[in-house]
């Protein structure tokens, strides 16, 4: 590299070398007596013309910036500037140069000039850290001739000096150790030292080390002989690798026909020798293209794809030409190729198997269907199919092949009983797909099928158009069909239709004959609302009824909810609560007051703790009038004597109207119809108890025991119905609350004058008074008129006031109000009730009841019955 001014070189081959050391010594040879290394000191200077007058060969040029100037090796040189300039130089070396390295280094230890560095040290250095063939060609001879002339070396030591004692040191030590004092030349392998002194010497100079003797020496080696050995052999080994490749290369193309796997096997081993070899890309190309020949054969070995390929995925067998004409180009390609694999002996035997088979199919396609053998077509198919290779031939028998199997299963297979119309269109379709003849009997029997099959069809789809779908039409496309070709599905579909249908009717029915609940019959409304498609248009009159019914129920419901103040969901919970507190308030064993009975609303057992009414005397417990126990000592009047009833509450009378099935002829009769009958018979069985206390029409004397009419105004009280009832004598509403309380007021207003009033004469009852007339109650006459069993008919002209209890007698079902007839309260209740009428009674020559007395007497058809109530005034 230059910069500057222009540098003038001038040298001397390596070549002419000799000659110039021999022509500048002639010249000075007083120098080079003083100084025999006089050349390697660059301070003398010889004139190039006379060097060339001596035979020497002298060379110049001129250096200018950016040039670059390179000396070889063994050549001298010299130059100067012709001004101001910059120069770098450097030292480089190439693999050919390690034999001139080895010549510069004894030049060195012949003038006793101390090297750059060492040059075994160097062909260690490059052997231990480059495993390369090819560093190992050009290191083999100098790594060699080391290893030689150092053995050699120790050798003649060991020689000279018997018993010599020697040391291995496996580490590197500093440079001073491996320069030899005499020579000054490096001794990396091996040294000389001495106890005496630090200094070492080479083994040539092993001598003038010191005086010592020569026994007290030590040999001190860096690498054993072994050692040395090993690392010469592992270069052996690298060196002799494309050499012994190359030889297995000439062996196997002495055979004609190489195996391929023997071709694959080679070319893997010198594709892993890191050395150029022009001989393995030849290698490379044959058996790249035999590769290519083996993969096309194993290609048409592989079964065609009949699967569905993925979208977008590119299947490069479904190109490959499978024709025996690829496969016979194939066989005269291998033939070029000369080498040998398995592959060629199966393409023969499959060209030899394409053969055979043409013949066989040839055969058989010539030959009539009748004559054919399925067995036999099918196994010359089977054979063609398994070649795998493309030819018409294979069609064609397929063809054949399917045709028989056709023909074998409409015989033996086909059933017309259960022969369905997608059966028909799928034989027709595979007839014609298979060549079967237009005419032939078989095909034209299967085309008059799909006629009346998809006639029964068109049926179908016409009655699931229709509005309402009848059971019978139903049943006109599902019965007697056996040998039409139908849709199975749309049988199935049928068959269940009918069998919803039926048993939705036959639900209906058994409801519309009693035998249901609401309940049940909103559930198959329900159900058949909604039911979708054509299941969803059944029609059956019994529907329609059951729907009437509900609809009159829904009626009832929802004029009773209006009467209840509630939500049509909520009646039967609200008539389940008045039926709980009806019976706890009118408990006929608290029709009269006790002594240890409780007078609170609760109608409860009497505590420790109850507080007292100011008004009414009544005791309560402070819970159920709102007290807490701080409350208890303080003046105190209840609800009842405080707050007058409340007249809009619903009416028991009119509740009692819902209990009529008269009124209301229900076929199912609602669930809370039951419960509001026995809501309303309680309250007419407590208004017998209390109607002479209310005395609304004053024909009894009136009652003058406040405790009395206190005691059954407290037990209604609590009730949230309103106790009415309709006195059909005088066409009025009886409300005995407030007859009760008016008479409440009287008999306090009695008690309060009663202290004010004359005293009855004797001889009179305390319950009247001596100027009233006493009268004789009229004895009750009752005419019996003809039977008329299983309706209501009662003996009176004008219904009484409880006319909601009706009793039906068990023998001949004629029904009467209870009260018209005497009828006992606890028969009244049993549902299994024994009770007879009076008629039935006397008919059968009994007794009627011991509270009753009958007269009777015949005339004609009528019977004329007396009865008076024992005990009454």
């Amino acid at each position: 590299m230059h910069w500057g001014e222009t540098k003038t070189w001038y040298g001397v081959p390596g070549e002419d070398a000799d000659k110039f050391e021999e022509a500048i010594k002639s010249e000075a040879p007083e120098l080079f007596e003083q100084q025999p290394a006089l050349l390697y000191q660059l301070v003398t200077m010889m004139n190039p013309g006379r060097l060339q007058e001596l035979g020497v060969k002298v060379v110049g040029c001129d250096q200018r910036p950016n040039e670059f100037v390179i000396t070889w090796p063994k050549a001298y040189h010299c130059g100067f500037n012709h001004g101001i300039n910059f120069n770098e130089a450097v030292n480089f070396a190439l693999p050919d140069w390690l034999s001139q390295g080895k010549d510069c280094v004894l030049r060195y230890k012949q003038h006793a000039k101390q090297p750059v560095f060492s040059h075994n040290e160097l062909l260690i250095t490059i052997t231990l850290f480059s495993d390369t063939i090819k560093t190992a060609l050009w290191l083999k001879d100098s790594l060699a001739e080391m290893v030689q002339q150092e053995t050699a070396r120790r050798d003649r030591l060991r020689a000279e000096i018997p018993l010599l004692a020697e040391s291995l040191v496996e580490e590197d030590c500093p440079e001073e150790q491996y320069q030899c004092c005499i020579c000054k030349g490096f001794c990396y392998l091996s040294q000389m030292t001495c106890s005496c002194t630090k200094l070492v010497a080479c083994i040539e100079h092993a001598d003038q080390l010191c005086g010592c003797a020569k026994s007290k020496r030590t040999l001190r080696k860096r690498y054993s002989e072994n050692q040395l050995e090993e690392i010469l052999s592992a270069v052996e080994i690298r060196t002799s690798q494309p050499s012994n490749w190359l030889e297995r290369l000439d062996g196997l193309l002495e055979v004609p026909r190489p195996s391929l796997k023997t071709m694959r096997t080679l070319l893997a081993d010198g594709e892993r020798i890191s050395y150029p070899m022009p001989e393995v890309e030849h290698l490379r190309a044959l058996v790249d293209r035999a590769n290519a020949w083996v993969e096309k054969v194993a290609a048409l070995g592989q079964r065609k794809s009949t699967g569905r390929r993925r979208k977008g995925r590119h299947d490069d067998n479904e190109e490959l030409d499978r024709s025996p004409d690829a496969l016979r180009a194939l066989l005269q390609e291998v033939e070029k190729l000369a080498f040998d694999s398995p592959e060629i002996f199966q393409l023969r035997q499959v060209l030899h198997d394409i053969e055979s088979f043409k013949q066989q199919a040839d055969m058989i396609l010539s030959t009539p269907d009748d004559d054919l053998h399925l067995e036999q077509c099918r196994t010359a198919l089977i054979l063609g199919q398994s070649i795998n290779i493309d030819m018409p031939q294979i069609a064609a028998l397929q063809t054949v092949v399917d045709r028989l199997l056709w023909f074998k299963k409409v015989d033996e297979d086909v059933d017309d009983r259960t022969l369905s119309l997608a059966n028909v269109l799928e034989l027709i379709g595979e007839a014609q797909a298979c060549g079967v003849p237009a005419d032939h009997i078989t095909l034209v029997e299967l085309r008059e099928r799909q006629v009346t099959g998809q006639a029964w069809k068109d049926s179908v789809q016409r009655l699931f158009a229709q509005p309402k779908i009848t059971v019978e039409d139903i049943s006109a496309l599902v019965e007697g069909q056996e040998l039409v070709p139908t849709d199975i599905d749309t049988m199935r579909q049928l068959e269940v239709m009918k069998k919803t249908a039926q048993t939705w009717q036959a639900s209906a029915s058994a409801l519309l004959s009693g035998n249901g609940t609401s309940n049940i019959a909103q559930r198959l409304l329900k159900q058949i609302k909604i039911a979708s498609g054509p299941t969803s248009r059944l029609y059956f009159p019994e529907i329609g009824q059951l729907q009437a019914e509900m609809d009159f129920q829904a009626k009832w419901l929802a004029q009773i909810a209006t009467l209840l103040g509630c939500q049509k969901p909520q009646v039967a919970a609200t008539l389940s609560l008045l039926l709980q507190l009806a019976e706890n308030g009118l408990d006929p064993e608290d029709d009269t007051p006790k002594e240890d009975w409780a007078t609170c609303f609760c109608r409860g057992q009497p505590t420790d703790m109850m507080v007292k009414c100011d008004e009414c005397a009544g005791s309560y417990h402070p819970k159920c009038v709102g007290l807490t126990v701080k409350q208890v000592d303080r003046p105190f009047t209840c609800e009842m004597c405080s707050t007058p009833y409340d007249p809009s509450r619903a009416s028991v009378n009119a509740l009692g109207g819902f209990a009529d099935s008269n009124k209301w002829n229900f076929i199912i009769p609602p669930v809370e119809m039951e419960t509001a009958g026995l809501i309303t018979r309680l309250f007419v069985r407590y208004a017998k108890t209390v109607m002479d206390i209310a005395n609304p029409r004053d024909k009894v004397d009136p009652c003058r025991d406040v405790k009395l009419i206190v005691h059954h105004l407290r037990k209604i009280y609590n009730i949230p119905l309103l106790f009415d009832a309709h006195d059909y004598e005088t066409n009025t509403i009886v409300i005995f609350e407030h007859w009760l309380q008016r008479r409440w007021r009287e008999a306090v207003e009695y008690a309060i004058a009663a202290p004010k009033r004359p005293a009855a004469p004797s001889g009179t009852s305390n319950r009247r008074t001596a100027d009233a007339k006493y009268t004789r109650s009229r004895k009750p006459k009752f005419v019996l008129k003809e039977s008329h069993e299983g309706e209501l008919s009662c003996i009176c002209s004008t219904p009484p006031f409880d006319h909601l209890l009706v009793v039906n007698c068990s023998r001949c079902r004629q029904g009467y109000h209870a009260s018209c007839v005497h009828c006992p309260p606890e028969m009244m209740t049993l549902a299994d009730s024994k009770w007879k009428c009076p008629c039935c009674t006397v008919r059968a020559g009994q007794h009627y009841s011991r509270n009753v007395e009958l007269r009777v007497q015949m005339t004609g058809r009528l019977v004329l019955l007396s009865s008076r109530c024992v005990g009454s005034s």
